[in-house]
């Protein structure tokens, strides 16, 4: 789901906001670390939702469907501390949009997330028990994502570097990398062949060439790569 992205995108965005928050006595030590990735919702996260509102519910059903949400959490999550705690501790613009993209997600699985306020889910426990499990590790999902999101945007960067070094106006970098991997033995020097190959051949040889000696050695790599980006 395209939005699942610009979710993970908005809660980012407030977990970098704010760092300071006062921890709740009765809350778990090992909890503390949660809290502090919680902020407040940035004016993109603000634009985002309302694009949200605008492709399907209204706002005043979004608002609403997010406010039954977060009065369910409140009861339902407490045999999941954690995940509650991170869940209380979003906006409302953001439980706003999280409920939403939950409804949508549920929906295609035939659950209405309507049900988890509804009394009569309840009187059906071979029910209520895999419709929860399934809300649960949608959220937990969603948290798992920002919580590895400047990993993630570290690993986006690296690559994005590893694919642009093949490229033309990259020459120079691309063939003084390759010179150096091939002075460590990170790769086999290009033959004959490729030097008097076509253009095509030779970046063909260059890209596979950098991808083959980051996964021969990521960390002497790294370290050549970056040498000669500073150089």
């Amino acid at each position: 789901m395209p939005f699942l992205i610009i979710l993970i995108l908005m809660i980012v965005a407030a977990v970098y906001a704010e760092r300071q928050i006062q921890l709740s006595e009765r809350v778990a030590p090992r909890l503390n670390a949660v809290r502090d990735q919680i902020s407040t919702v940035t004016d993109q996260v603000l634009d985002n939702v309302r694009s949200i509102t605008e492709s399907g519910l209204n706002s005043k059903t979004t608002e609403m469907l997010g406010q039954d949400f977060v009065e369910w959490v409140k009861v339902g999550l407490n045999d999941e501390p954690e995940l509650q705690l991170w869940l209380l501790s979003l906006s409302p613009e953001g439980s706003r949009a999280l409920a939403y993209q939950l409804a949508l997600f549920c929906n295609d699985l035939n659950i209405e997330l309507r049900w988890l306020n509804d009394h009569d889910l309840s009187q059906n426990p071979e029910l209520e028990s895999p419709v929860k499990a399934v809300v649960v590790m949608y959220c937990k999902a969603c948290w798992k994502a920002t919580q590895v999101q400047p990993e993630l945007n570290q690993f986006r960067t690296y690559m994005d570097t590893l694919n642009s070094l093949a490229r033309k106006e990259n020459d120079q970098v691309g063939m003084q990398l390759l010179n150096k991997l091939a002075d460590l033995k990170l790769i086999e020097p290009p033959t004959p062949e490729i030097l008097l190959g076509t253009e095509k051949e030779r970046r063909e040889y260059i890209d596979a060439s950098i991808r083959k000696a980051a996964r021969t050695d990521r960390k002497a790599f790294d370290q050549v790569l970056e040498d000669v980006i500073n150089t």
